[in-house]
Parts: structure tokens; sequence; C-alpha cells
């Protein structure tokens, strides 16, 4: 072979290894765009609650901080996993935020008992609910391997789930709600007077545990109610 062919084989040859650089620098972009949202808890279905706040405001920032330290996330089964508790304290930021962007104080009130009625917020325990697979299709049935438990091992299982509009085969998202009572009437996070024996200390935490997940295994994730609680004063 010639020089002049070789030139002319090497000529061939360079297109397809740009077109191929091209496609695995897209598919990487593709990857990180796709399930980042995870690791950075960016909702994708503008009906779930705090997908559609705007940065900008000093509310909005104060909201981004009561979600991140309401937020717990993890990796099991092939999953990465990200869970939002959608307490009281979260649905108060968010309609104060709400509020602020919309400048309309007065609004908040509104907002607020609309999001108390829609999710139940003083009926059930809330949750925001992100799994995301890097590379395989799934289909994971939440609602039927979901538990919560508190420390004195009372347990509940959900009593609803609303699937997100913008979930996909490798991307799952909604809310997730729990009873905040067993049906005999025992309380997941804590006591009126009268509902405990004297001395009898209440719930010090909440473990929501995912089982069963498609890769295998299952993944626990932990609130301590008095932190929770401090979070809830707006501390």
């Amino acid at each position: 072979m010639n020089q002049q062919q070789r030139i002319a084989g090497q000529m061939k040859i360079w297109p397809l290894v740009v077109i191929s650089l091209i496609a695995v620098a897209g598919f990487i972009y593709w990857d990180s765009v796709t399930h980042r949202s995870v690791r950075e808890y960016v909702i994708k279905s503008p009906e779930i609650p705090g997908a559609a706040v705007v940065d900008g405001t000093e509310e909005a920032a104060a909201f981004r901080h009561m979600a991140h330290n309401l937020t717990r996330q993890g990796e099991a089964g092939g999953m990465r996993i990200a869970v939002v508790w959608n307490s009281p304290a979260f649905f108060n930021a968010l309609a104060t935020a709400e509020a602020a962007k919309a400048r309309d104080v007065a609004r908040h009130k509104t907002l607020y008992q609309g999001y108390a009625e829609r999710f139940g917020v003083h009926r059930d325990l809330v949750f925001t609910v992100m799994l995301d697979s890097p590379s395989t299709d799934f289909d994971y049935p939440i609602h039927e391997r979901s538990l919560l438990r508190n420390d004195k091992g009372i347990e509940v299982v959900p009593s609803g789930w609303q699937l997100g509009s913008r979930s996909s085969s490798r991307h799952l998202e909604g809310i997730l709600t729990f009873p905040q009572r067993t049906a005999a009437g025992e309380a997941v996070i804590g006591h009126l007077i009268g509902e405990h024996m004297p001395g009898e200390s209440p719930p010090a935490a909440i473990e929501l545990t995912l089982k069963a997940l498609p890769g295998g295994g299952e993944a626990k994730f932990r609130w301590e109610l008095p932190a929770a609680r401090q979070e809830a004063e707006g501390g």
C-alpha cells in the first residue's frame, strides 16, 4: 500500500472516529442530565410540592434549606434514591416562598391550607420519593414495598401513592403517604396527653424502608424526631 492509499484510508476512518467521540460525549452528557435529579434533589414533575420554586428570594432560600434538612439519600439495589419528608414545616416554608414570589404575603395561609387539604398533611406523613437507575429500566411497586416504623416498633404501611407525571422507566418519583396512626390508634411520631404510660418517652425517630428493590436488597432512611421538631419550628 503506497502513501496515498494510506492517507485515503485514514481519511475514511477519521470521520468515524469523530462521530464515535461525539456519540460517547453525547451519551455521557445525557446520562448526567437525566440522572442528576436525585443527586441534586431536583423534581421533574411540576405537580410535586417544591418543584416550581424559583430561587432569588430569601423565602426561597429558606425553603431550600428546609428541604435539604429533611432530605435523605442513598444507593441500594442499583438505585440512586432520595427521600424528602414533606412535614408541615416543609409546606409552611413552601407556601411562604410561593407567596413571596407572587409578592402577596397574604396568600401564604391560602396556599398552606391548599397543600394541607390536598396532601392530608395533618392526617398523614408525606414523603417525596425519587428512585433513579443509571442504566436499567425498572418497574417498582413502591406502594406495596414500603414501610414506616418508629424506634419503638410501631409501624404503618402506605395509605397512598401519587406518581409524578414525568416519571419514566428509569426514573420514578412521586408522593408517598403513611397514616400518622395505626389501625389500633397508636401514634407513629408522638403522643398526646394521656396516650402513653407515666414515664414513657415518645418516639425519638422514624425510619422509612423500601424493600425488595429492583436490583435486590433494601434501603432505609431515618429522621430524628427532636431535630425534625426543631426544623418544624424554623430552626
